[in-house]
């Protein structure tokens, strides 16, 4: 049995045994508390979302695991959680650490480490400079966000996964239900600003 606190905590195998480090994020469409994995080593970042069940026991190896509470992590490009801060900004160039000081979610900051100048230009507009300085850019972020409807869309295809019981769907179908699960990431009143 476990104790109240306890939890299972389920990651690709490769984060396994990595430095990594559970956060609270601010929460990319609703506002709220979070909670994340960060690997430090390869600067992953995963969702974590829990299941708790009463009487419920889990198999982990060769032991069993009652009543504890499951956590799975899946993978979430940080992207999601700097788009609201960079949305805030306007349209004017800032370095991404000043974007991403939140006194009621202080490991904001960890994002600035999960991401790339590389990945920073899917959204914004970027200064050259030691610092990563960033402006939003609202044609770049309308790509970005069509790229994840369209990589949602494809891996759905791929693995024959269809949404409800409707085995045969269109392909505006297929588009609002993937525009749906990228929806879940990003507030709707910052995609109306978008259009």
């Amino acid at each position: 049995m476990c104790d109240s606190t306890s939890s299972v905590l389920l990651l690709p195998k490769h984060n396994i045994d990595c430095n990594g480090v559970i956060i609270k994020l601010k929460h990319p469409k609703q506002n709220q508390q979070c909670y994340a994995f960060f690997n430090k080593d390869t600067k992953q970042l995963f969702e974590l979302l829990f299941l708790k069940e009463k009487h419920v026991s889990w198999f982990v190896d060769d032991n069993v695991i009652g009543d504890c509470k499951l956590s799975v992590g899946t993978p979430l490009d940080p992207i999601f959680f700097i788009l609201p801060y960079l949305i805030q900004s306007q349209e004017r160039f800032s370095p991404l650490s000043q974007l991403l000081i939140d006194e009621k979610f202080p490991s904001s900051s960890f994002l600035e480490d999960m991401i790339s100048d590389e990945d920073l230009l899917k959204v914004g507009d970027t200064k050259p400079s030691s610092d990563k300085i960033i402006k939003f850019n609202k044609i770049k972020t309308l790509n970005w966000l069509n790229d994840k409807v369209e990589k949602v869309k494809n891996a759905m295809k791929k693995s024959n996964i269809t949404p409800g019981f409707n085995s045969s769907l269109s392909e505006a179908d297929y588009n609002r239900y993937c525009c749906g699960i990228v929806g879940d990431y990003i507030k709707l009143s910052s995609i109306i600003r978008l259009i």
